[in-house]
């Protein structure tokens, strides 16, 4: 029998002890043959996920980057109103999710894993004997296979085709989990065509991936070896412009496949060798020739806009930021800030917290220490203009509120 091109043979065995028959075959080893196609990456599959976040410089800074930032993060218990409770029993508890990893960790993971395949999946594993205590894990995607049946009944409830999930450790050993004790955390973004689903960001990446892939692959051939380096030629003349005997079919053949062979990726022929006049004319091959600068820095802001990094964080030229600090505001304000609340609101609907909930806050870094302090200043000033606009006549004290009111608002 044949699978996908290779030869599935059935093991002899005498039915001794000891004796064992059978193929185990890995599901990832085929999604991973699937995937591949003269080294490009389907970024539609978790297998192709994985493989772009290795292959990938860029975006495997961007995320490693991301990951950092939201470890920043410092966690308080807020009430409905955001004010300070003291919970120091629940704060305890959160702390350590498991054994092995505080809450910040966690949170990292969550983020990590979220990022890459547009969802983490975290699993509840109750400890024998500690009524309604547990432990919580997260686990990679790629170890998780979601078993899917049809619903009974229509339902627009997120995930409801699921009935529960597999956790494969390798070898043959599985966990089987069940729905309830196991939670997903989405990205942003969400499938086109399941309730709640979401899909990874690298899907709509594909081809700026492949694309940066594809030009460092040209960058380091060009570098080592210049692509073609010429045509060498064996005979006196082209055979089309004067009497020499025309080349056979079987030569024109062997010159177009030696042709067909010129490539800038690795193993390539570096020169068209024809059966014609001994001569030999150099080719050159450069970078700048072929723009590759250009498409690279290219495919850096595609995917760095994708996943909302200002690109200048990444040194990539053309930001339309006005300075580093200003960047870098934005990136927590608009992206890290939101996927951390994110992230714990699964995390406190996990735990059950009523009445209150645990926070991220990110208020301690620099970046926002000097926004207030700024902000400060300008209040001040405000206050100075308006209060001697009132003892000058222009206001009186009631307008002069209403306009410290609006920058208040």
């Amino acid at each position: 029998m044949k699978l996908l091109g290779y030869e599935i043979k059935r093991s002899k065995c005498n039915d001794k002890p000891g004796d064992t028959q059978g193929l185990y075959v890995d599901l990832h080893d085929i999604e991973g043959l699937l995937d591949r196609r003269d080294g490009h990456i389907n970024t539609s599959t978790p297998a192709g996920q994985a493989r772009a976040f290795e292959s990938c410089s860029i975006l495997a800074s961007i995320i490693t980057k991301k990951v950092s930032a939201i470890s920043d993060a410092r966690f308080f218990a807020k009430d409905e109103e955001d004010k300070d409770v003291n919970k120091p029993k629940e704060m305890a508890r959160i702390s350590n999710p498991n054994p092995y990893q505080s809450l910040s960790e966690f949170v990292c993971m969550i983020e990590f894993f979220s990022q890459i395949f547009g969802k983490a999946y975290i699993v509840k594993i109750p400890i024998v004997g500690y009524k309604d205590n547990f432990e919580l894990y997260v686990v990679p995607n790629l170890m998780v296979t979601e078993n899917e049946i049809p619903p009974l009944v229509a339902s627009f409830a997120p995930n409801s085709d699921i009935k529960d999930y597999t956790i494969s450790f390798g070898g043959g050993t599985n966990l089987t989990i069940e729905k309830e004790n196991m939670f997903i955390v989405n990205d942003v973004t969400y499938s086109l065509n399941k309730m709640g689903g979401a899909i990874s960001r690298l899907v709509s990446l594909e081809y700026p991936i492949n694309t940066f892939l594809a030009s460092y692959q040209a960058v380091n051939e060009l570098m080592v070896n210049r692509g073609m380096l010429g045509v060498l030629s064996l005979m006196s003349s082209d055979p089309l412009t004067d009497s020499v005997t025309p080349a056979t079919k079987e030569d024109k053949a062997a010159v177009e496949n030696q042709i067909n062979k010129y490539g800038i990726l690795k193993g390539k022929c570096k020169i068209a060798i024809t059966a014609y006049k001994a001569s030999f004319v150099p080719i050159s091959s450069t970078i700048s020739d072929l723009g590759l600068t250009d498409i690279q820095r290219n495919c850096k802001k595609d995917i760095a806009y994708t996943y909302q990094v200002p690109s200048i964080l990444l040194d990539v030229e053309g930001s339309t930021f006005s300075n580093y600090g200003e960047a870098k505001m934005e990136f927590y304000v608009n992206d890290i800030m939101p996927s951390a609340q994110n992230i714990m609101r699964a995390i406190n609907r996990i735990y059950g917290f009523e009445g209150f909930s645990i926070k991220p806050y990110f208020d301690h870094l620099p970046i926002f220490k000097k926004a207030k302090m700024e902000e400060g200043a300008g209040m001040a000033s405000i206050v100075a203009s308006l209060g001697a606009a009132i003892q000058n006549g222009l206001l009186d004290a009631d307008q002069g509120k209403a306009e410290l009111q609006k920058y208040l608002s």
